[in-house]
């Protein structure tokens, strides 16, 4: 049953994620399609892969998809910088990179789902490339050791109906694994929830002064329609939450929140947000165009090996 409910939640979030393609900060935002650098002199079209390389499974793949694969792992460096050789020579020579060969067999995997070469180069790019995005998440709400394997960090926007079903998802991940994720949770307000969602934002904030911010993220998501058409306001949430009123009401006017909630959201905008929810894992951008929530366990289980001494 269990299994069952996920399954029917992650259907209910793809369809969610595509409806919410509409909840960026800009209609004109573009972002580029993630690359990585490829060697000087990669093989032609032509080129045909050999047996395989050491450590990566490729029997699934028919011949056209192994070629495709092969121009790959030809084509694209490895993923440590101090290896300066293609992907396929860092596997062949047992280099000391410990992602080469996860990341040869992640392309091998996605060919195999059937992406494209282009698509999945842009997931490897995410997974493996350099991009890492350096966080100050000092006094946002987490659950979790600090020093967990994986950080996941979430920008949500309390008004977007993508966030109402992704956080849920998160923290079921972070439960699962207690010892081993921390989630943190970070504020947006989208150009178009603004009305409502930057009172919500700052409410959240100022229920996590009083030690309540997850009941309180809960409240707001949950009544998001009640609120938009307003059968309920922000403040009312609150009141369900338990909060002191009066210093409720201090907190939400004082400049402290507001700037809470500003520096929240330019720190995204600094990342690259150009949707929510805007999830990093570890620092890297957990793309909803290029990953399934299904894929959690095995980013988690790669950190874990990555970070192994």
């Amino acid at each position: 049953m269990r299994a069952s409910m996920l399954s029917a939640r992650l259907r209910t979030l793809a369809s969610l994620v595509l409806l919410c393609a509409a909840c960026t900060p800009s209609p004109q935002f573009s972002p580029d399609t993630p690359k990585l650098p490829h060697v000087e002199d990669p093989p032609s079209d032509g080129a045909k892969a050999p047996g395989g390389l050491p450590g990566v499974d490729t029997t699934a793949l028919g011949a056209r998809e192994k070629s495709s694969w092969w121009r790959l792992v030809s084509q694209l460096y490895a993923p440590c910088r101090e290896q300066a050789v293609s992907l396929s020579v860092c596997v062949e020579e047992a280099r000391p990179c410990k992602a080469c060969t996860p990341m040869a067999q992640f392309l091998a995997d996605r060919i195999h789902r059937g992406a494209t070469s282009v698509d999945s180069e842009a997931a490897a790019a995410l997974r493996f490339g350099p991009d890492v995005k350096k966080l100050d998440i000092a006094g946002a709400p987490s659950i979790g050791p600090e020093n967990a394997p994986l950080t996941i960090v979430a920008w949500i926007d309390l008004q977007c109906p993508a966030c109402r079903h992704v956080e849920p998802l998160l923290t079921e991940f972070q439960q699962k694994h207690p010892n081993e994720v921390r989630l943190v949770q970070k504020l947006y307000v989208l150009p178009k929830h603004a009305q409502f969602g930057a009172p919500a934002a700052r409410a959240a904030v100022a229920a996590m002064k009083q030690g309540k911010y997850w009941q309180m993220e809960r409240v707001l998501f949950d009544n998001q329609e009640a609120i938009e058409h307003a059968e309920m306001t922000v403040d009312d949430c609150a009141k369900k939450v338990g909060l002191d009123m009066k210093r409720y009401a201090a907190d939400v006017a004082s400049q402290e929140v507001a700037d809470a909630v500003d520096k929240s959201m330019k720190q995204a905008d600094e990342a690259g947000l150009h949707a929510t929810p805007f999830i990093l894992l570890n620092g890297r951008h957990f793309d909803q165009d290029y990953f399934r929530f299904d894929e959690l366990d095995s980013w988690l289980a790669l950190e874990v090996e990555l970070q192994k001494k």
